[in-house]
């Protein structure tokens, strides 16, 4: 009899042995794969890693080149007959060469030198070349502006006039009718002090409006600060007005009768002191009323008849800052209008004056051939309207337009009458490095060469 088992009856099986292989082949496909794809990846990684470190190297070697170049800027305004350069010198782990040569452009005969700087950082080597024009051997800047220069009219240098802005001398520098014009490097004034003790040998006056009664006039003080408006027998009413929509005062010496009353060396208000060399009168400290203090500005006028001669140093400016860097900012300076009319200022001491802005007015001298001066403009707008001829050096700390026809001639022996702390620092003030005129990277050799 047949039983049935419920089993299902099915084909023979394959081999376990032919499915085993398929895995393995499956496997051994797929493991190769991984294996190329880390090998790839770890490949790009470390090419990456290589391209990384060699910019690094490069860069750190154009520092290098870098750095050799301003070295010797620097070096060149100490010494610019300097050509000795450096070979290996060595610094942030890597070295400097530098090559230096004269060079002329296009058959110029200005200073020009070239210059070849190599920095090498490990494996990595980078080349700068550039061709830079050296500041002057000496200075003898008849005229220097460290903002802009307009010249409107024709203008004379006997000497050399620097513009630390822009320098415009009208179309194909028209106006430049004589002189040298030099400009793209830093040159700085000396530090400007208006204070009595900086200004020794000269007999002192600051004079500060005031109100007493009603009335305005001026307070008179020595170099010691102390009150002699009594003992100089005037307190200037008769000159003095205040202008309450402007806030400032006005010392207005309106004749060459009045300017020779308050200024005569022999005689004047402001007169000269038995033993004192000259005489300094200083309004730029401000008024002490109305407004009082660091708001405060006065304007000075001074007129004569053409004829009149002025040897007192007339100041009116102040310094608002605090250290020394600040006192060749024009920001920290301030000070009201001095206006120059007809006259002709000698100083005896060899500083002209010290405003911070100037107009001159129907021909003004300013400085002579027997006495050249020093005069020093602290503000940022200064307007010259006059047939002007200048003895001596002028420096505008601010920009500078010239109206009318002018002529200026350096003359250094006013230096030797100059307070000292100028003198001493008339000889450094060419600043900053050589005029940079080209500029480029060049292949280096390569390393071992």
């Amino acid at each position: 009899m047949y039983r049935h088992t419920g089993r299902a009856v099915t084909g023979p099986r394959p081999p376990l042995d032919d499915q085993g292989g398929y895995v393995l082949l499956a496997v051994t496909i797929f493991v190769f794969v991984l294996i190329i794809a880390g090998l790839a990846m770890f490949s790009t990684a470390s090419y990456e890693t290589r391209l990384a470190i060699h910019d690094q190297e490069s860069t750190q070697a154009f520092f290098l080149a870098d750095a050799a170049l301003e070295r010797a800027r620097a070096k060149l305004l100490e010494d610019r007959a300097w050509r000795d350069g450096w070979t290996g010198v060595a610094l942030a782990d890597g070295t400097y060469d530098l090559a230096i040569a004269d060079t002329t452009i296009g058959g110029s005969s200005d200073p020009y030198v070239r210059l070849t700087a190599t920095g090498t950082f490990k494996n990595t080597r980078r080349r700068i070349t550039a061709v830079g024009e050296l500041p002057p051997a000496a200075l003898e800047v008849a005229l220097l502006s460290a903002g802009d220069l307009i010249a409107n009219a024709n203008v004379c240098i006997d000497g050399r006039v620097h513009v630390g802005g822009d320098a415009d001398f009208g179309s194909h520098g028209q106006h430049l009718n004589c002189g040298t014009l030099t400009e793209g490097f830093e040159v700085l004034p000396p530090h400007m002090y208006t204070d009595p003790e900086y200004l020794t040998g000269s007999t002192y006056y600051e004079v500060r409006g005031t109100e007493v009664g009603g009335h305005y006039q001026a307070q008179i003080l020595d170099r010691d600060g102390v009150d002699i408006t009594a003992t100089v027998g005037d307190n200037l009413e008769a000159v003095t007005t205040y202008n309450a929509a402007t806030g400032r005062y006005y010392f207005n010496f309106d004749s060459a009768t009045t300017t020779e009353h308050y200024f005569a060396q022999s005689g004047g208000i402001f007169s000269r002191a038995a033993g004192d060399a000259s005489v300094i009168v200083n309004f730029g400290e401000g008024p002490l009323s109305t407004p009082p203090g660091p708001n405060g500005i006065v304007d000075v006028r001074l007129r004569g008849n053409g004829s009149t001669d002025l040897n007192t140093t007339v100041i009116n400016t102040r310094f608002t800052g605090i250290t020394e860097e600040q006192r060749l900012d024009p920001a920290y300076w301030t000070g009201g209008r001095t206006t120059v009319e007809r006259m002709t200022i000698e100083p005896y001491n060899g500083l002209s004056m010290v405003c911070d802005e100037l107009v001159c007015i129907n021909a003004v001298n300013i400085g002579t051939e027997d006495q050249p001066g020093l005069l020093y403009i602290t503000g940022g707008a200064n307007i010259i309207n006059s047939s002007f001829d200048f003895f001596g050096s002028m420096i505008c700390m601010g920009s500078l337009t010239l109206n009318a026809q002018a002529e200026f001639t350096y003359d250094p022996s006013f230096l030797d009458l100059l307070p000292s702390y100028i003198e001493t620092e008339w000889q450094s003030l060419v600043s900053g490095t050589l005029r940079t005129i080209h500029w480029r990277e060049v292949p280096p050799p390569p390393l071992g060469s």
